[in-house]
Formats: structure tokens, sequence, C-alpha cells
């Protein structure tokens, strides 16, 4: 792998190790996931672990040679805007569910070749679900940073072997932020 590309994947994991860092230190009062009766934790643990893993994987696509459609950017900016609200306060689920419904409708609309028709509402209504599957997943101490890390080390090696390496950076991107996050994740969390 050609330097332009492991640089910015050593200052993807320098910055998610550093932010999340200090998020755990300065943001310990801040966008808190307190305990309820379905929670699987005790004590109130802040909920900024995402903001860090999406810092890391920033800096990298920023340094690479990387280069996003507009609907990608679009999607991941409506993803990343809800899901920042929804740490700091309550967002209801319908317009969560809906910006989700978008994001990977835009996704879809980014892809190089057109699907068949039906192919839409059924990976937009799927992708949807797993976004939600893995907000439910989040308060559970290293299960959504395992996912992610098991998940995309497997497509990235999938990617890899079938010739496309940008998608096989980007996946071993993702792979190396959720090992950081794991780090912090693991049990006992120390941030979500």
């Amino acid at each position: 792998m050609a330097l332009e590309w492991v640089v910015p994947l050593l200052l993807a994991v320098a910055t998610s190790y550093g932010a999340t860092s200090v998020f755990i230190v300065r943001m310990r009062n801040f966008a808190l996931d307190v305990p309820n009766n379905r929670s699987m934790h005790s004590v109130p643990v802040p909920r900024t672990g995402g903001w860090a893993f999406l810092l890391g994987c920033l800096v990298a696509i920023v340094v690479s040679p990387l280069i996003l459609s507009p609907l990608v950017l679009a999607a991941f900016t409506l993803l990343l805007v809800v899901s920042a609200l929804d740490d700091l306060r309550h967002v209801a689920i319908h317009f969560r569910f809906s910006a989700h419904l978008v994001a990977v409708a835009l996704l879809l609309f980014a892809l190089p070749e057109q699907l068949n028709w039906w192919f839409y509402p059924v990976f937009i209504v799927a992708g949807a679900w797993a976004i939600n599957l893995y907000n439910f997943m989040d308060g559970m101490d290293g299960l959504a940073g395992s996912m992610t890390l098991v998940g995309f080390s497997s497509l990235g090696v999938i990617c890899a072997l079938n010739g496309d390496a940008e998608l096989a950076w980007f996946c071993a991107l993702v792979a190396v932020c959720a090992s950081v996050f794991l780090v912090f994740n693991w049990p006992s969390a120390k941030i979500f």
C-alpha cells in the first residue's frame, strides 16, 4: 500500500485516539447516556465516541487521494447532523428514521451503475434498518465497535480481492477507527 494511503490511516488512528481521550476527560458531563431500566450500564457514559470516530475518518479522507461524490458527502453529513443532535437531545424517531431513509437513498443514487427499480425500496428500508440497529447496539459495551471492526475488515478483504483498492482502503479506515473506539468502549465502557 502506497504511502499516500498509509499516512492517512495513521492520522486517523492518532486523531480518533486523541479526540476520544479528550472527549472522555473534557466531556464527561456532556451528551451523557444516563442509564434507565433497559440499560446495560449503571453509571452515565458520554455519547461522543462516534464524534471522535468520524473526526478520525474525516481527517484521513481529507489528506488521502480519495474523492467522494457529492451525494455520498450529503448522505454522511445528514447522518452526522441527525446523530449529533440525537446525542445532545432526543430526536423524535419518525424524524430520525426519515433522515436515515433519505441518507440511504442518496447513497444508492450515488452508485456508478443503476440497479433494477425494485432494489431501491428494498435497500433503502434495509439500510435504514441497519442504521437503527447500530443505534440500538451503541449502548452495549463493545458490541457496535466489534461489529464495525469485523464487518468492515471482511468487506475490505473482499474489495481488495476484487481489485477495488479505494473501497478496500475506505473499509480499512473505518476498521482502524473502530479499533481505536473499542479501546475505550470495551467493558466497562468509558464512552459510547
